[in-house]
């Protein structure tokens, strides 16, 4: 029989020399979330360890964490003021613009994304456009994602993320961004309907309140739980539309379908691992369930790696890097 003991096993140098999978800093994208008028960072109780940031006080933490390694940041803006069409998302003077353009100025080797979504910037939180009884008007919506992406493109954005997975949104976005041919498309080309995304909508003010005689759902516009084909179909289709890379969103629930779509895909992918998955660790954490906060969110990234992500979006970026940087 032959003996299974391994001595490469033995030693921290020989498990590194012999690793199969890496977790690097460039291999993240943090997440900013980004707010006019802020005189200091505003922590989010919800997503503890991150927080609300001015453009001027995002240039700082985007200076951070390119100094970690870090290569890229997505931002999230939170408006002065809502409608029922969200139209503030597109204006060359908010916040995410504001943004774009002071990290760029200030950082120009940092890769800026910017998500392109209409909830947090909505009266009634929904990602798109409805109708008096609460339905998703398509045309609408699609108009208002270009308008947004191409605001974005001006302001200098290295690439949109369509979040809403709204029905037609990659053809739209590309015809609208063909003449910023710099700009390239990260989608959420595998994004479920999911009860792990709650921290995050309380952090941007982004809760659906309702609205008339029927009750909007993200599962009209999102993948249920239950369907791996019909995501991949999905996912695909995006590709075939012209994504210069894609996303799967949550994470660890859905390793599955990371894997799956690595096998039917060249482009980048990259990986969420949401708000829910994050508040969850850290709260095991706290509650001494775990004992070593980085180890345990370093083995859901070693997961997540390995499952064929390319890049991962986490909320604990910045914090997974500055203990990388110690060891």
């Amino acid at each position: 029989m032959k003996d299974h003991f391994q001595p490469y096993r033995q030693t921290a140098a020989m498990r590194e020399l012999f690793a199969e999978t890496d977790v690097l800093p460039r291999h993240f994208i943090a997440p900013l979330f980004v707010q006019h008028g802020l005189t200091s960072p505003v922590s989010i109780d919800s997503l503890p360890g991150n927080y609300r940031f001015s453009p001027d006080q995002a240039v700082v933490e985007a200076k951070a964490l390119h100094a970690l390694g870090i290569r890229a940041v997505i931002l999230f803006g939170i408006p002065d003021a809502k409608d029922a069409t969200g139209h503030q998302a597109a204006d060359p003077n908010g916040v995410v613009q504001s943004s774009i353009r002071a990290i760029r100025q200030a950082v120009p080797d940092l890769v800026v994304i910017a998500d392109v979504c209409l909830c947090q910037y909505t009266t009634h939180g929904a990602c798109a456009c409805l109708d008096a009884n609460g339905g998703i008007q398509i045309p609408p919506t699609l108009e208002s994602l270009q308008a947004i992406a191409v605001s974005y493109a001006e302001s200098g954005v290295h690439a949109v993320a369509p979040s809403g997975m709204i029905d037609g949104t990659l053809p739209a976005l590309k015809s609208a961004l063909a003449q910023y041919p710099d700009c390239w498309v990260l989608a959420y080309a595998m994004k479920y309907h999911s009860q792990f995304y709650g921290p995050f909508r309380s952090a941007t003010s982004a809760q659906y309140d309702g609205h008339a005689a029927h009750e909007y759902s993200r599962a009209q516009h999102q993948i249920p739980p239950t369907q791996s084909r019909e995501a991949l179909r999905d996912a695909l289709l995006d590709v075939e539309a012209g994504a210069d890379a894609v996303m799967v969103k949550p994470g660890m629930p859905y390793l599955d379908q990371l894997a799956h779509l690595r096998q039917h895909t060249t482009v980048p992918l990259a990986v969420y691992q949401v708000s829910g998955e994050y508040a969850m660790l850290k709260q095991a954490v706290a509650s001494g369930i775990f004992d070593d906060e980085w180890a345990v969110f370093h083995e859901s990234f070693v997961g997540m790696r390995r499952a064929g992500a390319d890049w991962i979006v986490s909320y604990y970026a910045k914090a997974w890097a500055e203990h990388y940087a110690t060891r």
